[in-house]
């Protein structure tokens, strides 16, 4: 497993130390991750386009500019700067960055919405019909 670790804290969650399961550090380059074998994903370099397959339990995306389609997370955080992502399913959705998308179509739990904290500007955060 490979660590990476992130000391800010992420909107909904407590400030402290995350491991991720798979990293994606470079920049413009296309993957397709699978969730059931790496549950944390971070995405920290720029200009991706990102598949991620099953239930991720968080990601995580200080990086900017990247495309990340996701089938479903627990948690999506948006730290970076002008990125889109669209998940099927998701319960909580932070954004701190600036000019980030985030579609969702359902949540999790069940639950009418997902949790939203977003601190950034021209940021938006739409349920695709």
């Amino acid at each position: 497993m490979k660590h990476f670790l992130i000391l800010a804290g992420l909107g909904l969650f407590t400030a402290g130390t995350v491991a991720a399961d798979s990293i994606v550090a470079a920049n413009k380059q296309t993957k397709t991750i699978a969730c059931a074998k790496d549950g944390v994903v971070l995405i920290a370099g720029n200009d991706n386009t990102i598949k991620l397959t099953g239930k991720c339990k968080l990601v995580h995306v200080p990086g900017n500019h990247n495309k990340i389609t996701a089938e479903s997370a627990a948690a999506i955080s948006a730290d970076g700067n002008e990125n889109s992502v669209v998940v099927t399913a998701v319960d909580a959705i932070t954004i701190n960055g600036n000019k980030n998308s985030v579609t969702w179509s359902k949540t999790l739990d069940g639950d009418e919405a997902p949790d939203v904290s977003e601190l950034g500007d021209g940021n938006k955060v739409t349920k695709k019909l």
